[in-house]
């Protein structure tokens, strides 16, 4: 199949967890969960030409892994192998999203990339989902074209979620990382764990509560596992998320295994600005339609 050369430009989304609960270990030494992902519009570019140098190069600026130590690099490879082709490609990221801050960075730049590529030789969403699923458990998310989803499994098995409402959203990033293995390391040590059911029953007041617009019942539903254990260590993580509420948002959480904390604040209304040392600060609002800011050329 020859499609010609190529020369794109796509936006790669973050994303938060408007709720996570783990409820479990599993036998291969990883962990179930029940969360649900939404996008929102902080994103990376990710430029994609064809190399006519020949083979594959992946640079990450201004900062970021480079070639084969970035994902990107891995999801090239596996649509590669798929499709039984080479891919001679040049790909240029410029970061915007933070790293090691539970936005999902990484994972966005291989599911962005293997979709966008993926589509431009014939292969479908559901042709892509298998193989983002062995580049890791957030990347089916990022493949899909869903602006919101329930993820269960390890994150991995995906249910749409019709349109949320656009809220904004404070995200609050401070200068550390953290690594989602510490992170699970530390909930299996104190068994910090939310039993299924229990899980989905939260998952449900979470959506009812968006869908209604209520702060209340949305600050009471809204929780994350990992803030059990990443707050005892962090203790400036919680101090943020009190600076969230007193901005005036109507819900704030930890995402992912963090460190960024983000708030929620009314569809209709502006996100204040917080300046904080040593924080950086991102205004930005929940994505609402499909594959939102995403290809040019």
């Amino acid at each position: 199949m020859d499609v010609g050369p190529l020369n794109l430009v796509v936006s790669s989304p973050a994303k938060i967890n408007l709720g996570l609960w783990v409820t479990g270990p599993r036998e291969d030494g990883y962990h179930n969960l029940v969360t649900l992902f939404q996008k929102i519009h902080l994103s990376d570019l990710i430029f994609i030409r064809t190399s006519p140098q020949g083979g594959l190069r992946v640079v990450c600026l201004p900062y970021g892994p480079q070639d084969q130590e970035n994902l990107v690099y891995r999801a090239i490879q596996v649509l590669s192998e798929k499709i039984a082709r080479s891919l001679n490609l040049k790909v240029r990221i410029e970061k915007h999203i933070p790293i090691g801050a539970g936005l999902g960075g990484g994972s966005s730049n291989a599911g962005t990339v293997l979709r966008v590529l993926g589509t431009h030789f014939g292969l479908s969403e559901e042709n892509l989902l298998p193989l983002a699923r062995t580049l890791g458990a957030d990347v089916p998310f990022f493949v899909s074209g869903w602006p919101t989803a329930v993820g269960t499994g390890l994150g991995d098995r995906l249910e749409p979620v019709p349109s949320l409402p656009s809220y904004g959203v404070l995200l609050l990033v401070p200068g550390l990382q953290i690594a989602t293995s510490w992170a699970y390391q530390r909930l299996r040590e104190a068994r910090a764990y939310t039993p299924e059911e229990e899980a989905r029953e939260r998952l449900q007041k979470v959506l009812m509560a968006l869908r209604e617009g209520n702060p209340r019942e949305l600050q009471q539903a809204l929780s994350n596992d990992f803030e059990r254990v990443v707050f005892r260590e962090y203790p400036e993580l919680l101090e943020l998320k009190q600076r969230l509420f007193d901005a005036g948002a109507w819900a704030a959480l930890l995402s992912g295994s963090g460190s960024a904390v983000f708030g929620l604040f009314p569809p209709e209304a502006e996100v204040p600005v917080l300046g904080l040392e040593g924080v950086r600060a991102f205004r930005t609002r929940f994505q609402t339609g499909q594959h939102e800011d995403q290809t040019g050329s």
